[in-house]
Parts: C-alpha cells; structure tokens; sequence
C-alpha cells in the first residue's frame, strides 16, 4: 500500500518557544564548598536485650479526624419490591462505631498493638531477645504512645485506633521509632549504606528550565528557585554568618528512607548546609510555607532517625535536622546554632 501522510487541520498559530535550559553542575573552582552525603539504604537494628523510644518528641502523632475518615455513614435501601433505586423509598440504614465501641476496650488496643510489635522483631534474624522479654517492654511503649501521640478529635475515640488505616499507621509510626536501648548496653541502630555512590556535590550535572540565580557559598554556580519565596530562602544560607557551605537538592539525589501506608518511600529534603566552626557539622534544612497533606511529621521522623543513624556511625561527622515553615523560622534557627569552635593544634610553630 503506497504510503499517506495523515491529514491535519492547520492553525496558523505560532508555536511557543521553547524556555531555555540551564545547566547546574559543579564549579571546579569552588570545590571549597564541596559537601558529600552518605546514601542511606536502611537501618541495621540489632536487638540483644532492651528496646526503647529515644526520642518521643519527634514521634508523629496520630490525628484521628473524623472529616478524613467518617465514623458514621447513612446507607440507603438499593431495593424496592424488588426493584433497585436510588432514592431509598425503604429509608436510611445508619451504620456507626457504636456496637464496636460498646464491644471493645482501649486496653485492648495496647495489647494488640503489643502483640503485632513483637511478633515483628522476634521474626527478625537480628533481635536476640525472646518474646516473653520483647512483650512487656513495647507494652508500655504501645500504651505510651496511645496516651500522648494519638489525638482523636470528636466524635472521635482513642479506641478507633485499632480500626484500619488508623491502626497501621501508628505502628509504622512506632516501627521507625523504637530503638536498640544504647543506655542499657544496646548497640545503637547504624545506616546501610551504599558506599560505592555517595551523594556528593562534585557529581552534579542537570539540566533545567526554571528560573535560577546564582549561589556564592555553593559548589555549584546557580540555584534552582521556583518562586520570589524560593529566592528568598536560597539567599539565606549565603547571607548568614554561621553557614560554611550548602547545597540545594538538585542532581544531588540526596533522599531518606522512610515508611508511610505500607510501603517504603523516599523523602528528599531541600537543603544540606555545613556549618563552620569545627569540621562536619552538618544541618538538613526542609523550608515549607505549609504542611504537605499531613505528612510533615513523618518525613521530620524519619529524618531525625536517619541523622541518629549517621551520628551512630562515627564518620560522618554530626548532622542534624530542622523542619520550618518560613525563611525567617529558619534564619531564627540558625541565630541560635552554637557551633563548635575550630581544633587548634597545641604546637605553636616559633616565629
């Protein structure tokens, strides 16, 4: 069949330009400001004896919001004499948490939530504690955790977190938060790392349409910036005095793991500053003008798990992390960083 060239209507419009693209990438000339992230697979969580909570403030809490998730629904009859409608000639059937609250206790939320914990780590190959050991320990974490992190917010109970999806979320909740007990002898929880491909500022090279500016205390040249708040955030770290060197994650691929509904998932925060003073101090900054969905606490826990872990490991230097809500929350934050001073050999060379 001989070839045909498929009709089309012409328009007469003039095709958009294409925006020009930008390439970030590392100024060779600025490698003063290079900065390295390890890249962070997982955790290692060795369990011989004790396990704990270190760090409950930095727990995300479980709202149980009745505008999310309706306790109560109005169900209509789909027959009428044998013929379905629409319109329930037959009435409304009220379908509540009522019997189930009636028919349950908080107590029992404790203990199965308890029971599921334990069932996790001593089916894993690293836990050497034996069940009857694990149970009564994350008893109390579970009952802890109930008491101050969940927050139900009426008609609302406590108890309505043993009902899906409430349920699953506090225990992932509690599973990125419970820790090898270091204070009773425990090992502490250390990174998996991917030694071979660490996340360095000498390695980027992106390309990019938006809008940048240029970055002074960087190792690379421009700063990808979205919007006037965005320009105003990235000027910060090269304005303030405490500030040594930053980057901004693009072409960095520099992300945390983290858990939410069931399945692993990465969180890439928006900056990595380091700080002057003694060497390696580190901050990862996230700037958000507000919250994403809800989601804001569980990406701040587990970046606040994955700065412990690095911390554990001893060689990476001491990074930590701070989640705001403004420039000017985050230039409050930096007003208040004591770093340490610089090591000064003792050997005073003669003059």
């Amino acid at each position: 069949m001989p070839f045909e060239v498929v009709p089309f209507k012409a328009t007469g419009a003039t095709p958009k330009p294409r925006p020009p693209q930008r390439r970030i990438y590392a100024v060779p000339q600025k490698a003063q400001f290079a900065i390295t992230v390890p890249r962070v697979l997982g955790f290692s969580i060795g369990v011989r004896n004790r396990v704990t909570v270190p760090d409950w403030p930095n727990l995300a809490p479980m709202v149980l919001d009745p505008a999310q998730i309706p306790p109560q629904s109005d169900l209509a009859a789909m027959r009428n004499q044998g013929k379905p409608t629409a319109w329930s000639p037959g009435g409304l059937f009220r379908a509540d948490l009522a019997a189930f609250h009636r028919a349950h206790r908080e107590q029992q939320l404790c203990y199965q939530m308890a029971s599921d914990l334990t069932r996790h780590y001593a089916t894993h190959g690293t836990c050497e504690a034996p069940p009857h050991m694990l149970f009564p320990q994350l008893l109390q974490i579970a009952q802890r955790c109930i008491e101050d992190k969940v927050k139900p917010l009426a008609p609302a109970q406590r108890l309505d977190g043993l009902l899906a999806p409430y349920y699953g979320w506090i225990i992932e909740r509690l599973l990125q938060a419970i820790r090898p007990d270091t204070a009773a002898g425990e090992a502490p929880e250390v990174p998996d790392l991917d030694r071979d491909r660490p996340c360095a500022t000498a390695d980027i090279s992106v390309f990019s349409s938006k809008q940048v500016r240029e970055a002074i205390r960087s190792h690379v040249k421009l700063v990808i910036i979205d919007s006037i708040w965005e320009a105003r955030a990235a000027d910060l770290p090269d304005q303030h005095a405490v500030v040594d060197a930053y980057i901004k994650n693009d072409g960095l691929n520099f992300t945390v793991p983290c858990l939410h509904n069931g399945k692993p998932s990465e969180y890439l925060p928006d900056y990595v500053i380091r700080l002057n003073g003694a060497p390696d101090q580190f901050l990862i900054a996230e700037l958000k003008g507000a919250d994403w969905g809800g989601l804001a606490e569980i990406k701040a826990q587990a970046a606040h798990r994955w700065c412990a872990a690095v911390n554990a490991a001893g060689e990476f230097g001491h990074w930590d992390y701070k989640l705001t809500f403004s420039v000017a929350d985050l230039a409050v934050h930096l007003d208040t960083i004591q770093v340490a001073p610089p090591v000064v050999d003792s050997l005073t060379p003669s003059p």
